[in-house]
């Protein structure tokens, strides 16, 4: 399953830059005003990222706690 995941997040990073090499080729707008732009969205994207990771970092850990201590999903809610 780790496979599946890494080739997810090759070709999600992969369409990230082709989107941003498009944008950068047809935009109207000055280079100064599109790198500021472009700053802001990715921010925005990195916040966002992170805020996945650490809730799938904070779950996994709680599965790990919680089969360790023999507490495993076993259907008693």
């Amino acid at each position: 399953m780790s496979d599946k995941n890494s080739n997810a997040w090759i070709w999600a990073l992969t369409g990230l830059g082709v989107g941003l090499a498009a944008a950068l080729l047809i935009t109207p707008e000055k280079g100064e005003v599109m790198r500021e732009r472009l700053k802001k969205k990715a921010g925005e994207k990195l916040d966002g990222l992170l805020e996945s990771v650490e809730e799938s970092l904070e779950e996994a850990l709680d599965n790990a706690l919680k089969s360790e201590k023999g507490e495993g999903d076993n259907g008693k809610g």
